[in-house]
C-alpha cells in the first residue's frame, strides 16, 4: 500500500461502485479521500472508509477549472495539499494537467491490474 492518501475522482469510484467492486479501493490503499464536489457527483452515499476533503487553495481550483470540471479540479487540487501518495484520474486532459505539476497520477485500468495481480480480483 502507498504511504499517503490516495485522492481519487468520481470516474473510478462509479465504475468500480456499478459492478460491484468498489471495496478494491478499501484493499488496495491506506486511505481513500474525495473532494466535496467529487462526492457530490458520486451520490448521497459514499462508504465511511471514503472521506470527503475540503479544499483549501480555491485560487488552484478556480485556475484549473478553466480547463478542468468541477470533480477534477479539486481532486487535482486536494491532491496536492494533502501530498497524495496517488491520483486516480481518468481524464486525458486531467492527466496531463496532474502531470505538469508532478503529481502521481494512476487510473481506473491500473486500479484493476493491480487489484488482479494482488489476488483481489481474479480476472480483468
Amino acid at each position: 500500500m502507498p504511504d499517503g492518501p490516495t485522492v481519487a475522482n468520481s470516474s473510478c469510484i462509479i465504475a468500480l461502485e456499478a459492478v460491484g467492486h468498489l471495496g478494491i479501493l478499501q484493499q488496495l490503499y491506506s486511505s481513500v479521500l474525495v473532494p466535496g464536489a467529487v462526492a457530490q457527483e458520486c451520490g448521497p452515499q459514499l462508504p465511511a472508509w471514503i472521506y470527503v476533503q475540503t479544499v483549501q487553495n480555491q485560487a488552484m481550483v478556480n485556475s484549473l477549472r478553466i480547463e478542468l470540471g468541477d470533480g477534477e479540479a479539486e481532486a487535482i487540487a486536494v491532491a496536492a495539499e494533502v501530498q497524495a501518495a496517488s491520483l486516480i484520474l481518468d481524464d486525458k486532459k486531467a492527466r496531463r494537467i496532474e502531470r505538469q505539476l508532478q503529481l502521481p497520477v494512476t487510473g481506473t485500468r491500473a486500479v484493476l491490474l493491480r487489484a488482479k495481480e494482488r489476488g483481489i480480483i481474479p480476472r480483468v
